[in-house]
This record gives structure tokens, sequence and C-alpha cells, in this order.
């Protein structure tokens, strides 16, 4: 294990003291891998809803990140919005990118 990330902006149905599961971490890190094609790589990660504050990229940016990886669990597609939640999704990790001139690679489960 290389780093251990929390979220830190939740939603209000995850915050647990609005009944929802999980507790936000405080603090945004990255990790520098050896990677033998470029020497070495430092690597930033949001979880989800992260993404969709401007701020969050701009901290890991600002921490060296070359590369930022964001998993996903959007509820979008379940809900017959496969086409807005995909253009939405790809429109908010292109503007984040795009604003800090960094590599986002994003996955949805």
């Amino acid at each position: 294990v290389a780093d251990v990330y929390r979220k830190v902006h939740l939603r209000p149905f995850e915050d647990v003291a609005r009944g929802g599961a999980f507790t936000a971490g405080e603090s945004f890190s990255v990790t520098r891998l050896e990677c033998p094609s470029v020497r070495q790589c430092t690597l930033g990660t949001l979880i989800c809803f992260d993404r969709e504050i401007p701020e969050t990229v701009r901290c890991l940016r600002a921490l060296g990140a070359q590369l930022v990886a964001c998993p996903l669990a959007t509820d979008t597609f379940p809900l017959g919005l496969v086409d807005a939640g995909k253009a939405d999704n790809e429109l908010v990790t292109r503007c984040r990118a795009a604003e800090n001139e960094v590599v986002i690679a994003v996955v949805n489960h």
C-alpha cells in the first residue's frame, strides 16, 4: 500500500452526522511512484464527489501530482440518464484536467 486517502468532500447523504455511513477525510496527499518508463510519477487520488470541487485538483497539483486517479460510484446510469451522466462526468473531468494541466484517470464501478 503506497498511500491511504479518505474522501474529503462528502455528499449530504454520506455524512454520518446526517445518517450516512462515512466520515470525511481531512487532507490531500500525493504518492511518488517509481515508473520504469518515466522514472518517477507523482500520483494524487480523489474519490467521486471530490472531483466536482475545483479546489481539490488544484491542491493535488500544488502538491506535485502529475496524474490524478479518481474512482467513481455514480448512480446516474441506473436511472436511465446514461447519456446525460456520461456527458456530465466527462465534462467535469475534462474541466478539472484543463484547469490544472494534469492528467485525470476516472473509472466508474
